[in-house]
């Protein structure tokens, strides 16, 4: 699947989501993969028409506020190794050898960056050493049930994930911060090797 999109200057910031372009049979999956994108500006995505399912490689380092919002129909946010085969199956089967390490370090999601993404129901951040989320940046995503943050670090304000359902569990390093703020929170969370 094309997708077709608007950069900023360097070409490194996914700044509008134009539209899907459907090969061949005019059908239009909602499956979208993007490389090389560092930043994905505020409201880019806001209230697309079928977008279902957007992944991204290691160049990922900032989702703006508001990038997502209103992404009604969106259902899996995803930054790995999954360019090659975008498949249900390839996200079932995602090892944590093929998530995406980030280059930076450092992964942000700013305030209400998914917020109204009523449909959204897997986020898998990459590998970084520290990840911030801002607060209500998942408001409104009342069925999310799976989160993979494998970070050595977390900054998150206040419960980023106050709106999810008490059933969300998070994939995570043992003796994490994701860990801690999962326990606290009453949230599941289920370990990975490292």
């Amino acid at each position: 699947m094309e997708a077709a999109y608007v950069y900023a200057d360097s070409g490194k910031a996914l700044r509008h989501f134009i539209c899907g372009m459907a090969e061949g049979d005019d059908t239009d999956s909602g499956e979208y993969s993007f490389t090389g994108i560092e930043t994905i500006a505020e409201n880019a995505f806001y209230a697309p028409w079928n977008v279902k399912r957007v992944f991204f490689d290691a160049a990922l380092a900032t989702v703006k506020k508001e990038a997502f919002k209103d992404a009604g129909e969106l259902e899996v946010f995803c930054c790995g190794k999954l360019l090659q085969n975008n498949s249900e199956d390839s996200i079932q089967n995602l090892e944590v050898n093929d998530m995406a390490k980030n280059s930076s370090q450092a992964f942000s999601v700013e305030t209400a960056a998914f917020s109204g993404c009523t449909a959204l129901h897997t986020v898998i951040f990459p590998k970084c050493g520290t990840l911030k989320i801002e607060k209500n940046a998942f408001a409104g995503c009342y069925v999310l049930r799976t989160v993979v943050a494998l970070a050595d670090e977390i900054k998150w304000t206040e419960n980023p994930f106050k709106d999810c359902p008490q059933e969300l569990v998070f994939v995570c390093y043992k003796d994490s911060g994701v860990e801690q703020f999962a326990r606290e929170n009453g949230y599941r969370y289920v370990h990975v090797q490292q």
